[in-house]
């Protein structure tokens, strides 16, 4: 099945864990897929390992407000927009409202806005 043939996805914590099987899935469901997570190394052996090019590795600590304005033009500049938004790994700072939070949800992104931002992610 394709269900998400043409279909974006940026999803943090993608090197690992469940943020690399969420990419792995969305990829085999026929999205396009920006990983995004702080780790380098681990992100481009995740990427190279997932050998599709509807997928693209992106560095950032996203407890950075400016960090989640940039994956989101990462993605619209690469793939044309965001329509699926997968926060994996999401700890508190400036970004979150400063204090640990982690949500495993889908979250439908609008245009420019951050997956992660204050009062927690989703909400």
């Amino acid at each position: 099945m394709n269900r998400l043939e043409g279909k974006v996805a940026v999803i943090t914590g993608a090197a690992n864990g469940i943020g690399k099987a969420a990419a792995r899935l969305f990829l085999a469901e026929g999205a396009a897929v920006l990983l995004v997570d702080h780790d380098a190394t681990a992100l481009d052996a995740t990427t190279n390992e997932l050998g599709s090019n509807r997928a693209a590795a992106f560095t950032a600590d996203i407890t950075s407000p400016e960090a989640n304005e940039a994956m989101i033009r990462e993605a619209v500049q690469r793939f044309g927009g965001v329509d699926i938004g997968r926060a994996v790994a999401v700890e508190g700072g400036p970004g979150c409202g400063g204090r640990a939070q982690r949500d495993t949800r889908a979250l439908p992104v609008e245009p420019g806005e951050p997956l992660c931002r204050r009062g927690g992610v989703g909400r």
